[in-house]
């Protein structure tokens, strides 16, 4: 397939207006993604009805940019993301604002700068090795795969190894992703609910009983987890965890308490893995489609390399690699919605905001939006370098703003790396690409399992 065809990867049709937003009453019970009207793809802002609660939806990246940053003292984290994620994260930098917030973005921020990324390098490469040792197992036993699966244990015994320095090798330690993934599939659905029905000062309907039990398990997990880790080996990991032990606060000097530091574990967790696997899962699969663009990731692997092992020096020059992935992240996401809350009556587009109203960002509205993208449904990585689009603003996958999220550069050097040694060494044949859909949960992943077949490649590098 020639680069001149773009290619269009699955996507919901937008509905017809009055539809879709009837719909939205019901829309906890289906894919929201398929709910969308297609004016909201040409409009700076639109009032969402049939909510109890006021809604408005945020497009135009100069009014995004006036929620999230000009006026985000206004405009703190919503009252239903809080309640869904603070039982499980507690009051960690995702959730609270103000000084709390700059108190703790900088005592956290050793743990995401260059350096530490640098030393996590060796974790993501040791995870891959092995990974690619898996693969070959399955490949020279003519199995097939589930990307989904795999990429959410790949992702997994990454950030474990990140945070604790070894890797996923226990039944409690992948029982905490098992009961991350259910928590927030049971608090998802309730967080929906809760924006049709709810208003921030009404009594709210109690968390499912299910998702205590789950909060319960995982905080105490993480607890053991961490008791291990530092009990009598203090200051010997070069590791998340060890960076967070040595954190303090800017103006008391004083460490994290444990709670604290459970809080931020639990935060990376949570913001690190689902996310990066739902992108890498989505990469793939668009891969499989274009082989064209395998090769080129292939060639340019080597070209930056000369055909040796890929090092933490030839990140920043994978540019054609970095860019397959922030086009996937354009088309697919990982967080298609974020909410903000109005703590007081303001105007936004010439919009009346009442407090408590509930403000509406989607990415995979913004990053579809026909004014602000040429060919906006179509996979197009070679558009970062032309930069031709009309409005490269309308790119908000990590956020923007003083809140962006702290951990972008680590998901992206993570994305480079796996996407150019799977590529080097495999190419996976999707076995029903047709029935591959994309759906709103936890991250934006495909409805169904995606199976593949592996096709080993041979190259001399390890």
């Amino acid at each position: 397939m020639p680069d001149s065809i773009l290619y269009r990867p699955p996507a919901p049709t937008p509905c017809k207006p009055l539809r879709g937003l009837r719909l939205f009453r019901v829309f906890w019970a289906r894919n929201v993604l398929t709910l969308i009207p297609g004016e909201f793809f040409d409009s700076p802002m639109e009032r969402i009805y049939f909510t109890r609660r006021p809604c408005f939806l945020v497009n135009a990246p100069d009014l995004v940019n006036e929620v999230l940053v000009e006026k985000r003292l206004s405009f703190p984290k919503s009252d239903v993301m809080v309640d869904t994620l603070k039982p499980v994260i507690g009051e960690s930098t995702i959730l609270v604002s103000g000084p709390k917030w700059e108190e703790q973005r900088e005592m956290i921020a050793p743990v995401f700068s260059h350096v530490s990324i640098r030393g996590a390098y060796k974790h993501v490469q040791s995870a891959c090795t092995q990974f690619l040792s898996f693969l070959d197992q399955m490949a020279q036993l003519g199995k097939t795969i589930s990307l989904r699966d795999e990429m959410n244990r790949l992702t997994a015994d990454i950030i474990f190894r990140t945070i604790f320095s070894h890797p996923v090798d226990n039944d409690r330690a992948r029982l905490v992703f098992s009961l991350s993934s259910r928590y927030q599939s049971i608090t998802t659905t309730w967080a929906r609910k809760m924006i049709l029905r709810g208003t921030p000062d009404a009594p709210k309907t109690p968390m499912p009983k299910e998702a205590e039990l789950l909060r319960n398990e995982l905080r105490l997990l993480l607890c053991d987890l961490v008791e291990e880790h530092t009990a009598n080996r203090f200051g010997q990991h070069d590791d998340m965890c060890q960076r967070l032990l040595d954190a303090r606060h800017p103006q008391t000097g004083e460490p994290l308490s444990k709670k604290q530091l459970v809080d931020h574990i639990a935060t990376f967790f949570l913001a690190g893995h689902e996310t990066t696997s739902a992108i890498l899962n989505w990469a793939f699969f668009i891969l499989s489609q274009r082989p064209d663009y395998s090769e080129r990731i292939r060639r340019e692997t080597d070209n930056v390399t000369n055909g040796e092992n890929i090092e933490y020096r030839h990140i920043s020059k994978l540019k054609f690699t970095r860019d397959i992935f922030r086009e996937t992240m354009r088309l697919y996401p990982p967080i298609a919605f974020m909410t903000r809350m109005a703590e007081e009556d303001s105007t936004i587009g010439g919009h009346k905001i009442p407090r408590g109203a509930l403000m509406i960002i989607s990415p995979w509205i913004v990053h579809r939006h026909r004014s602000y993208w040429n060919n906006p449904d179509h996979f197009d990585p070679d558009r970062f370098e032309r930069a031709d689009d009309p409005m490269t603003s309308a790119f908000i996958p990590f956020g923007v703003g003083p809140r962006v999220c702290a951990g972008a550069s680590f998901a992206t050097v993570q994305a480079i790396v796996l996407l150019a040694r799977l590529t080097r060494f495999y190419s996976f044949k999707v076995m029903k690409p047709d029935e591959v859909f994309p759906e709103s949960g936890v991250a934006l992943r495909a409805g169904s399992e995606i199976r593949c077949k592996l096709i080993k490649r041979h190259h001399m590098a390890q």
